[in-house]
């Protein structure tokens, strides 16, 4: 059995929810927490910002030794898993099952999280019902 912790990473504190789970799932496993207060909220953040982000840390908890990682950041699954997956021989479980990760990325950006500006250069409306280019769907 492989006694190496399983990290768990968030943009924030939300992800305690998933930790507390996985403990209560999982007694037996030993788990790494990292939450990037600094940097949160990663929702108005550039693509390219939250992969870095992201990227620096799985560094961080793969130098700590962590067997595979839960990223319990929807905006971190949606924008940076793919990178992360080809760069790292570790396995990685994101936040939005695989076939809704666009979908769950549609919802984050229309929800009213991101600020309008950063929606309108996502180009996303012309892929969106008209009810949903208000931010009301």
């Amino acid at each position: 059995m492989n006694n190496a912790p399983i990290g768990v990473f968030d943009s924030g504190q939300g992800g305690l929810s998933v930790w507390s789970e996985l403990y209560r799932r999982l007694p037996h496993e030993s788990l790494l927490y990292y939450g990037d207060g600094k940097n949160c909220p990663y929702g108005n953040q550039p693509r390219e910002r939250i992969v870095e982000y992201s990227d620096y840390a799985v560094r961080r908890m793969l130098s700590a030794g962590v067997k595979m990682v839960v990223i319990a950041c929807n905006t971190a699954t949606a924008a940076a898993i793919d990178h992360l997956r080809t760069t790292y021989d570790v396995p990685f479980v994101g936040s939005n099952r695989p076939l809704n990760r666009r979908c769950s990325l549609l919802v984050a950006v229309w929800s009213g999280f991101w600020p309008r500006p950063l929606r309108s250069k996502a180009g996303f409306s012309a892929r969106l019902p008209a009810n949903m280019r208000t931010g009301r769907g």
